[in-house]
């Protein structure tokens, strides 16, 4: 048999494994318990993220929030939007590492759901 019909013949076996082994599963995907708390971790990291980034897009007005008057005087102030938005961000904790009991704690609400 050249190396070209043993490649076809040893691909023609592994798209059969492949096929049954879809077909066992029908389409439901297994993880290890790492693989799913790496999935989680990613997960609320990029949720983080993205909360950063719609607060960065936040823009407030001054007028809305701060107005003072003084016997009909107005009194200026300045409205630091950047440094509320670093604070409110900062205030945002950051995901921490999923632990083995809350990833079955998790796992035992999926199955009671």
């Amino acid at each position: 048999m050249t190396n070209l019909n043993q490649l076809q013949s040893e691909l023609a076996a592994l798209t059969e494994r492949v096929n049954s082994a879809m077909a066992v599963t029908e389409g439901l995907i297994t993880l290890t318990r790492e693989q799913l708390m790496e999935i989680l971790n990613k997960v609320q990291q990029q949720t983080k993220e993205y909360i950063d980034t719609e607060i960065d897009d936040v823009k407030l007005d001054e007028d809305d929030f701060i107005y003072l008057d003084l016997n009909g005087r107005e009194i200026d102030l300045n409205f630091n939007q950047d440094s509320l938005i670093n604070t409110i961000k900062d205030n945002i904790n950051g995901p921490e590492e999923i632990t083995d009991d809350e990833l079955d704690e998790l796992l035992d609400n999926i199955k009671e759901a």
